[in-house]
C-alpha cells in the first residue's frame, strides 16, 4: 500500500516582540510575540509505503538527496528528529521545496518542521491540532537539537494568520486574543511591499550571540529586549486600533533598536 500526503505551511512575518522568545531571556523575563503568516509557503510531500523500508529525504533548494535504512542515520536533523518523534515505520520518502529560498529570514526552518510533522501524523492516522504541532516542533528545536531559537517560528507557521502570544518564565505559551478588523488587514496588505535582496543568512550566529549575552546578564542586551517587548505591545495595539501609520513609526523604532543592539544586523548594501 502506498499513500502520499502534501502539506503546505506558510512562512511568517514578525511584527512585534521578535527575539523576546529566546530561552535565556524568557527564563528571567517572559516573552511576547506578535506576527502573521504570509502567502508564501514551504511544501512537504511525504510518501509512505509497505513495499520498501528505506527512508529518503530530498530538498529542492540545497539539492540534498539522502537514502538511509534507518531514520536515525539521516543528516537532515529536522527530518531525522521528526521521524523519531512521530514513530512512523516502513518505507518513507520526504521531499521539500519552498516558494522562496531558505535563509531569507521568513522562518523557513520552523515552517518546514511543522509541515513534516503534520504530514507524518496524517499518515500515521492521528488527528492533531495546530497548537500540538507547534509544541512538538518547539520540542524538537530545543530539547532534541539544542537550538537557541525561540518559539516564534513554529507557532506562527502552525497557527497561520495574525497570531499573538506570551511566554511565561517556564516557556509556556499563552495565546492572546486579537481584534483586528478585516479593513485593517486589507489596508496592511495594500500598503506592504516585500523585496528579495538576494542576500541569504543563517540567524543562528546572531541568536547565539544574543543568547550568551542575555544569559550573562548583559545590561545592553536586556534593555534592548525590554524595549522590543514594549514596542511589540504597542504594535499590537496599533493594529487593533487600525492605526497603521503608528505601526510604521513603531517599526522604525524597532529597526533602529535592533541595529544598535547586534553587530552585523544591517549592511550598507541594504
Amino acid at each position: 500500500m502506498i499513500r502520499t500526503v502534501i502539506i503546505k505551511t506558510p512562512l511568517r512575518l514578525p511584527l512585534g516582540g521578535g527575539g523576546t522568545d529566546l530561552p535565556a531571556y524568557v527564563k528571567e523575563h517572559g516573552g511576547f510575540i506578535f506576527g502573521a503568516s504570509i502567502n508564501k509557503y514551504v511544501y512537504v510531500t511525504v510518501t509512505h509505503s509497505s513495499l520498501f523500508n528505506d527512508v529518503t529525504f530530498s530538498s529542492a533548494h540545497d539539492e540534498r538527496n539522502e537514502m538511509k535504512f534507518d531514520p536515525s542515520g539521516l543528516e537532515n536533523a529536522l527530518a531525522r528528529e521528526a521521524l523519531k518523534l512521530v514513530g512512523l515505520t516502513g518505507g518513507i520518502v520526504i521531499s521539500t521545496t519552498s516558494d522562496v529560498p531558505y535563509s531569507t529570514g521568513l522562518g523557513s526552518s520552523g515552517a518546514l518542521l511543522v509541515g513534516m510533522l503534520h504530514a507524518l501524523y496524517v499518515l500515521k492516522g492521528e488527528n492533531v491540532t495546530t497548537e500540538f504541532l507547534a509544541d512538538r516542533a518547539s520540542h524538537i528545536f530545543f530539547e532534541c537539537l539544542g537550538s537557541s531559537e525561540g518559539k516564534q517560528d513554529p507557532y506562527l507557521a502552525s497557527l497561520g494568520g495574525f497570531s499573538c502570544f506570551e511566554l511565561d518564565r517556564k516557556n509556556t505559551v499563552a495565546m492572546l486574543p486579537l481584534t483586528i478588523s478585516s479593513a485593517t488587514v486589507r489596508d496592511f496588505e495594500a500598503r506592504s511591499l516585500y523585496f528579495y535582496t538576494g542576500i541569504q543568512r543563517r540567524s543562528g550566529l546572531l541568536l547565539d550571540e544574543h543568547q550568551k549575552k542575555a544569559a550573562a546578564g548583559n545590561e545592553a542586551v536586556l534593555n534592548y529586549r525590554h524595549r522590543v517587548k514594549e514596542i511589540g505591545r504597542k504594535i499590537k495595539a496599533a493594529f487593533e486600533q487600525g492605526d497603521l501609520d503608528r505601526f510604521g513609526m513603531l517599526l522604525h523604532d524597532h529597526w533602529q533598536a535592533k541595529k544598535e543592539s547586534t553587530h552585523g544586523m544591517s549592511i550598507g548594501a541594504v
